[in-house]
């Protein structure tokens, strides 16, 4: 199981108990202090790394022509992937989520053909997962929209008090 990602994210005994394989990103959920901890080691954040990567590739493209820059686009891609999660190293409802709204945005494995992406069938989650998945579309559909759509600090900052990865 220590293989599934490119850093040791979760414990064995935590993807047994869950009975799930977690997303990279759950990782900021359900190890806030050793992820912040990591953070303030690093030496950039992740915007500050995006940032450097964004510079060198404007740096490569000076004078390419399209073929050279589409390369060098496409291996910017794979350096911009390599470095996801770096930090740590050191629309078809298809399933019964009735507490779920019908324009709530989640990841679900998907089959791939030449007709596109087909969501497959998931079933529904288990209790041990649903509250985190509740509680951060509540945050979503509720608070930071309205914050968003009335340009309302007072409102993000409401949405910032219910999101469940602020402490």
């Amino acid at each position: 199981m220590r293989k599934l990602y490119s850093a040791e994210l979760f414990d064995p005994a935590l993807i047994q108990t869950f009975r799930l394989i977690p997303t990279e990103y759950l990782f900021f959920y359900y190890s806030q202090q050793r992820a912040h901890g990591n953070q303030l080691k690093a030496d950039a954040s992740r915007g500050e790394e995006l940032q450097r990567l964004n510079t060198e590739l404007f740096t490569e493209f000076a004078g390419d022509d399209s073929a050279a820059a589409l390369r060098r686009y496409r291996e910017y891609l794979m350096r911009r992937n390599r470095s996801y999660m770096k930090l740590e190293a050191q629309g078809v409802r298809v399933f019964p989520f009735l507490w779920l709204q019908p324009d709530d945005v989640i990841e679900v494995p998907c089959r791939i053909s030449s007709a596109g992406p087909r969501p497959k069938p998931i079933g529904d989650l288990p209790l041990s997962v649903r509250g985190l998945v509740q509680s951060v579309k509540a945050y979503e559909r509720s608070i930071v929209i309205q914050a968003a759509v009335a340009c309302s600090s007072s409102q993000a900052l409401l949405g910032l008090l219910e999101y469940p990865m602020i402490d």
